[in-house]
């Protein structure tokens, strides 16, 4: 199983009630998906039914996790997690797992690739015409970081 663990940060000057929902955008049918936001859930569930509250400016390092059970199965597997404020869904986060399982030849041996795409908000929220997005690389070894828009649908654009 890969696990991989997110810090959900309120930066508003309220406490928050958040959920998390998932969305899976690309999937080897043998992979399966869960995810803890304080409980934990399977593969059925795509919306935390419980919200966490985050106060105003604080940091949730323990309650995230998304987990990937790969089952010996090769292949890209990619999981996109919105955190919203319950009843303001404009009010989100977005965040994307890309769990890259490569096998070498027969053997089966597993190298991991596996990586997670972090950036802000974008801003304003909705977009209309331009918008701004901030992110941080200094904290990682990146030799290589991409920025890919999407829109309500999932289409790059």
């Amino acid at each position: 199983m890969l696990v991989a663990k997110l810090t959900v940060t309120n930066v508003s000057g309220d406490p928050i009630e958040v959920l998390v929902k998932r969305e899976i955008i690309e999937k080897v049918p043998e992979h399966d998906t869960y995810f803890c936001w304080g409980s934990c859930y399977g593969p059925g569930t795509n919306v935390s039914p419980n919200a966490r509250t985050i106060n105003a400016g604080a940091a949730d390092a323990s309650a995230f996790y998304g987990d990937l059970l790969w089952n010996d199965k090769c292949g890209v597997t990619t999981v996109k997690y919105t955190f919203y404020q319950k009843g303001n869904p404009d009010n989100n986060a977005t965040y994307t797992f890309v769990y890259d399982i490569e096998c070498a030849g027969e053997t089966g041996i597993l190298t991991n690739k596996a990586s997670i795409e972090v950036l802000s908000n974008i801003s304003p929220n909705p977009l209309h015409n331009n918008g701004s997005l901030s992110y941080d690389l200094s904290s990682k070894n990146y030799t290589e970081a991409n920025i890919v828009v999407r829109n309500l649908t999932g289409a790059i654009v």
